[in-house]
């Protein structure tokens, strides 16, 4: 009921009432299945105080997640695993918002052979690699976004692939590596195309017409705009 609430409308805290009173009961639970129900909990939990862009609150409830799904054996885990590690994926994308470059790294570096390759893997190779770029840590960024691309075309997933092309742009971009980010965009528009985002499809042609700009190639650069419109 209180998952209804909160999830499904805007009374998130008459839901938040009974999801609270059903916590209660599933921390003093010691079976298995009850503490799998609090992962999945404080799981849904922690998405929504993402949403409401509560960072303090999201990485308290994806840190008790975690502690709780590790009191679950491992061989418990298996039928289960990408919902009861999806609580490392939030925290590790939080610590990424947060600039926190070393316990973005430590967590991921704990957490990899428990996240979903198919769901989670991708996106958080993704984000670790964006920091990275941030900090000018270019040849690991550039490892991670390799893999993650690799990960998204075994899944045909075009818009994960266009999202890792464009931030790859962006990394050779701010180091002025102007054909490298030129192979990048064109990239990544290709896979907006087949993806058939076209929104996104529109931006990734926005984002040749920068560097077209940068390099002063107004002609291609004009192109780009009409593309756009």
């Amino acid at each position: 009921i209180g998952e209804i609430y909160v999830t499904q409308s805007n009374q998130y805290d008459e839901g938040r009432k009974s999801i609270d009173r059903a916590m209660s009961i599933l921390r003093d639970a010691k079976d298995i299945p009850s503490k799998k129900e609090l992962v999945f909990t404080l799981t849904m939990l922690a998405n929504h105080a993402r949403d409401e862009g509560d960072t303090a609150l999201v990485m308290s409830l994806a840190t008790e997640c975690l502690s709780v799904r590790d009191l679950i054996p491992e061989d418990k885990r298996i039928e289960n695993k990408e919902g009861l590690s999806y609580a490392a994926r939030i925290l590790i994308e939080s610590y990424v918002e947060e600039d926190n470059l070393g316990a973005a790294c430590d967590l991921f570096r704990k957490e990899r052979g428990e996240l979903d390759a198919d769901h989670d893997l991708a996106p958080v190779l993704g984000h670790i690699g964006c920091l990275l770029a941030d900090h000018g840590n270019f040849a690991d960024a550039k490892e991670l976004f390799d893999e993650a691309l690799d990960i998204f075309n075994n899944a045909e997933n075009a818009g994960g692939s266009a999202w890792i092309c464009r931030c790859r742009g962006e990394m050779y971009l701010g180091q002025e590596r102007f054909n490298l980010a030129l192979n990048e965009y064109g990239d990544a528009l290709s896979y907006r195309a087949v993806a058939a985002e076209r929104m996104r499809t529109a931006a990734a042609s926005i984002d040749l017409a920068r560097v077209y700009h940068r390099i002063g190639n107004h002609v291609r650069e004009d192109t780009c705009w009409k593309d756009f419109t």
